[in-house]
């Protein structure tokens, strides 16, 4: 419950914020991480901020002969998780080259995943594997725009993604005690954008 609250604060306040907030914002970014990641980013000045959406779905069917009863036997499992994952970071402008900026930008941001699993079979509850995915991270990039007018410009970012996690394994029925698990994954990435400049 806590997350959806954070996620519908996060949003309202982006979008209906008024002159506190919606009004202050100066750019609006769309873009397209070298993973197909979707992201969508906006700036005031030197702080930014934004919401990304990421859905994984898995379907598993499987069909068996039962030699008892001569009948095959189907079981079916599905595995929904729609990951959100609100940000916010500062950017600042290094250079600036006739129609070209330069910039160095930092961010933190939540992973913050919803799990439905349904069907046989099925031995990690909801709870489990929202742990295994619930993150935080931090992300540095170096940013090269270019302008094409004032309110036009396009944007290519190179940087890097740290991500941090721990989760707990519960023992078994007789067991008094958990199994505690702490991850970190760093990976490259690459994103292109298009900027909308009020």
């Amino acid at each position: 419950m806590k997350k959806i609250v954070m996620l519908i604060t996060l949003i309202t306040s982006v979008i209906f914020g008024g002159d506190k907030f919606s009004n202050n914002w100066d750019t609006f970014s769309i873009g397209v991480r070298s993973n197909n990641f979707q992201t969508a980013t906006f700036s005031n000045k030197n702080l930014v901020y934004g919401l990304d959406f990421l859905h994984i779905g898995f379907s598993l069917e499987t069909t068996e002969y039962n030699y008892w009863d001569g009948e095959y036997d189907s079981n079916s499992f599905d595995l929904s998780i729609n990951v959100f994952m609100p940000r916010i970071g500062y950017r600042k402008k290094i250079g600036i080259f006739d129609r070209i900026n330069t910039y160095a930008q930092i961010e933190s941001f939540l992973v913050i995943p919803f799990a439905s699993i349904s069907g046989e079979g099925s031995s990690a509850s909801e709870n489990d594997l929202e742990d295994l995915f619930d993150s935080i991270g931090f992300r540095g990039c170096y940013i090269i725009e270019y302008m094409f007018n004032d309110q036009l410009s396009l944007s290519a970012d190179v940087g890097l993604n740290w991500v941090f996690n721990s989760f707990e394994l519960p023992g078994g029925e007789f067991e008094e005690y958990n199994d505690e698990i702490s991850t970190n994954i760093a990976t490259s990435f690459t994103k292109l954008s298009l900027n909308f400049k009020l």
